[in-house]
Parts: C-alpha cells; sequence; structure tokens
C-alpha cells in the first residue's frame, strides 16, 4: 500500500479543497438517505462534498446488515477511482492489500489459468482486498468526521407523498416513517441505499412483481490465523498457502477461493455452497456447517478442507440473490441506488465498486441539475444500463459454479481456454469506468 500512499494524500488533499471550491447544491439543500451500508454511507458523503447542508442517513440496525454478509471482499480499480473522488481511498487501501492476479485450478488440482484482477490506475493501484468490517468501519467514522448525521434502530415504515388540495397525491415524498412510529420530514432528496430487501424499492414498485433471484448457492467464509497454519498443518499445505497467493478452487461440490495475507500470514478464505433452496435464518446459523463444508471438499485436492476444518471462529452461510431487473428506480425526489436498485452477484466482484459509482454520480447530477426530480432522471438514466450489465455479467460467472457432472467435466475442459480469452480481451468496460464528481455542468451532463 505504501506506494499508493503519496498519491492518496494527493486525492485526500484535493477533496478537502473541493468542499471549499464547489458552490452549493441550490437545488438541494437537505437529503434523507436511509441504509448505513456503503452505498448509503458514501452517498452522504459524496452528497456533503458538492454543497448538500444537512445529510441524514438512517440505518435499521445498530450496525449495517451488509457487515455480517461476508467477512471480506475485494474493490475493483473502478470502485477505487470512484472513492478517490470523495478523498477516501487511502483510508480504504491501509485497512487492505493489493491482490493482483487470480490462479484457478480444478477438484483435481489441475492448473486451469491465471489472469489479473481487474486493472491498474494510473498511478499503479490495484484491486484491494479487505474486511468488510473494516470498510465499514472507515467509511462510518468518516462521514460522521464530515458532518453526516447518522441515526441507528430506523426502520422504514413508509412513505408518504404530498397531496394537492383536491387530495391527488403527487410525486414528492413528504414524510418517513419509521417502524418505532417515529417520523420525519422528507428531505429535499431521499436516497434508497437499503440493499437487496430494500424498503424503499417496495415503495417504488408497490404494484410491481420485483424479487430478487436466488444463486442456487450460499456464501460462506473466515479467517484461518498464521499461527494455526504453523502449528497444525503439514509442510505440503503450508506451502500451498505462501504468501501472496489467490487461488480458487472449481471443486468437485463446491466452489472454493483464498488469499494469504501478505503481512500477516493469516488465510482469508470463502466458499460457495450448491443450496436447492434459501436458507432461512435458522438454516444458515446451523451448527453443522464446518461438516458439512469439509465433506464437501474431502476428495479435492488443495487445502479447502484443513482451512475450513482448523478456521476458529462459528461458521455461518448466507443465500446470495441478485437483482436482475427493478422496473422502477426513481419517483419524483426518491431514487434507488447500490443493492437496492441493481444488485449483482458477488462473483461479479462489483458490488461496492457499483455502490460507490452510484454515491459519486448522483452527486454529479444534483449539482449540476436545476430541480432535484431533473438530477435524479438522468441520474437513472446515466447508470441504469451499466448497472444491468454488471449484474448480467455476474450471472454468469456464478453459473460457473454451480454446474451438474456433465457441465462440470465440460467446464474443466474448455476452462483453460476461457480464461486464455479473458486474459487477452478487455475488460475496459468493467474496470476502466471513471466515476467522477465534475466541476462544470457541461462535463457533467455528458
Amino acid at each position: 500500500m505504501n506506494s499508493n500512499t503519496s498519491a492518496s494524500k494527493s486525492s485526500a488533499a484535493a477533496t478537502s479543497k473541493q468542499h471549499s471550491q464547489h458552490g452549493k447544491a441550490a437545488v438541494c439543500r437537505s437529503a434523507a438517505v436511509v441504509g448505513g451500508g456503503v452505498a448509503g454511507l458514501a452517498t452522504a458523503m459524496a452528497l456533503r462534498q458538492v454543497g448538500v447542508e444537512v445529510v441524514d442517513v438512517y440505518e435499521a440496525y445498530d450496525v449495517s446488515a451488509g457487515v455480517a454478509i461476508g467477512a471480506w471482499l475485494t474493490i475493483a480499480v473502478n470502485g477505487l477511482a470512484a472513492l478517490r473522488e470523495l478523498g477516501l481511498d487511502n483510508a480504504v487501501m491501509q485497512c487492505g492489500f493489493p491482490s493482483e492476479e487470480i490462479e484457478f485450478h480444478s477438484g483435481s488440482g489441475k492448473h486451469l489459468g491465471r489472469i489479473p484482477i481487474g486493472g491498474t490506475l494510473d498511478d499503479g493501484t490495484v484491486t484491494c482486498t479487505l474486511r468488510r468490517a473494516d470498510l465499514y468501519r472507515v467509511l462510518l467514522e468518516e462521514a460522521k468526521r464530515r458532518g453526516v448525521n447518522v441515526h441507528s434502530r430506523k426502520k422504514l415504515a413508509r412513505i408518504e407523498w404530498q397531496t394537492t388540495a383536491d387530495g391527488t397525491e403527487t410525486n414528492t415524498a413528504s414524510t418517513l416513517t419509521f417502524e418505532d412510529g417515529s417520523s420525519v420530514p422528507a428531505a429535499d432528496l431521499v436516497v434508497g441505499a437499503d440493499g437487496i430487501h430494500s424498503a424503499v424499492r417496495q415503495h417504488l414498485n408497490a404494484d410491481r412483481q420485483v424479487q430478487s433471484r436466488f444463486m442456487g448457492m450460499g456464501n460462506t467464509g473466515g479467517f484461518l490465523p498464521h499461527e494455526v497454519v504453523e502449528s497444525v498443518m503439514d509442510a505440503r499445505t503450508k506451502q500451498e498457502l505462501s504468501r501472496g497467493l489467490y487461488r480458487m478452487l472449481f471443486g468437485y461440490k463446491c466452489f472454493f477461493g483464498y488469499t494469504v495475507h501478505p503481512d500477516t500470514g493469516d488465510v482469508w478464505w470463502f466458499a460457495n455452497p450448491p443450496l436447492d433452496h434459501p436458507l432461512s435464518k435458522e438454516e444458515a446459523k446451523a451448527a453443522d456447517w464446518r461438516e458439512r463444508l469439509v465433506t464437501m471438499f474431502a476428495d479435492d485436492a488443495g487445502p479447502a478442507a484443513d482451512v475450513i476444518h482448523n478456521t476458529p471462529e462459528h461458521i455461518t452461510v448466507a443465500s446470495q440473490y441478485d437483482l436482475p431487473h427493478v422496473p422502477v428506480w426513481y419517483r419524483g425526489n426518491v431514487v434507488l441506488l447500490g443493492d437496492a436498485a441493481h444488485a449483482a452477484s458477488p462473483s461479479s466482484g462489483q458490488g461496492v465498486s457499483l455502490g460507490v459509482e452510484d454515491a459519486v454520480e448522483l452527486a454529479r447530477f444534483v449539482q449540476c441539475q436545476t430541480t432535484v426530480a431533473d438530477a435524479v432522471a438522468v441520474f437513472v438514466a446515466h447508470r441504469r444500463p451499466r448497472a444491468q450489465r454488471v449484474v448480467e455479467y455476474g450471472a454468469r460467472m456464478s453459473s460457473q459454479k454451480v454446474p451438474g457432472p456433465i457441465g462440470r467435466f465440460f467446464r474443466d475442459l474448455i476452462m483453460p481456454w476461457i480464461l486464455w480469452l479473458v486474459k487477452n480481451q478487455t475488460q475496459d468496460w468493467l474496470f476502466s469506468y471513471r466515476a467522477r464528481i465534475a466541476e462544470n455542468t457541461e462535463e457533467a451532463t455528458k
């Protein structure tokens, strides 16, 4: 991370300068952000940066529910570039470590290929791997420092709309009411950043069927301390767990991935067990998940079974979903973003990056459009095509993890060719995208 420190400090300084240089967002003096996860906190800070005076975040829980889903994650360079627009890239990257390539192996141990993990920014910055909890902590602390008001235990119950003299409902939100019975006047802008099970989305799509799509698999992960590796693993496994590696295993029964922290030597791992139905809360926390996962990997080459068996913390599994299509993203001064609008499978590696892109670009249009409603409409028209393309990409990546026996045979047969193709064909559409808070109207309306 040290190679990026100077550039990141420069970006933070530039952001501080932007706070004073950007004119006030005259059409939007206040904003209410429903949802205090990554997308919500980033949006709050982006709006503050373009001059929105009062920004309140309403989080349904004490801590964002997203913190408990997935032990760790990667932020691709397009996401890091968006964080840089907010002066947050340095603080985030200091919590993690760079990841440049992934090796793929079959269940038999056959090496299938190696590809880059995304692109590279102009200063050499590459994909960053970090704990989800650390990312949340950094964003929450910084949001509060920048004057964002964060309210916990405020789960949205309903949105009320302004009415005309004859009682006709308009497209301007008037009141947000929460499940604890409290309510607040709606701000000039209301942002639904409340995740894949979004209450705001339900209100905007009340007369439509909008369902998340179950991906047929779960997501779990954990951390194996280096001391445990040294004390219980055999020499061969220790060699496989050497630092700096990022490996994915297409196991016979389950997909597994891991990386080794370059400084601590701790093993960070995840697994995607196939599921025939979405898990209930009780099933997700079942005590036998460790044993079931170890059994799934028992016939595979590689360290998966040993790593999971020796991981000290309790193992839980979350069902994976995506959102293939949301008909309505906005109504008047209310807009969806992040997973509330376009949840992509974790296999896309773009969940955080898309959410931060959304945050930056919503702020971009708020500062240059003449009304909040115009800013929201232009934002949705601009973001929807990219977001839906990433969701489709993630679904394709997920389908490779849960094939049947015949599909598995052909997948392993052609995977080296597919990886060669991925390595040699451009993915600029995914990683070279740059969300920016522009400083003039002409640039911001392109």
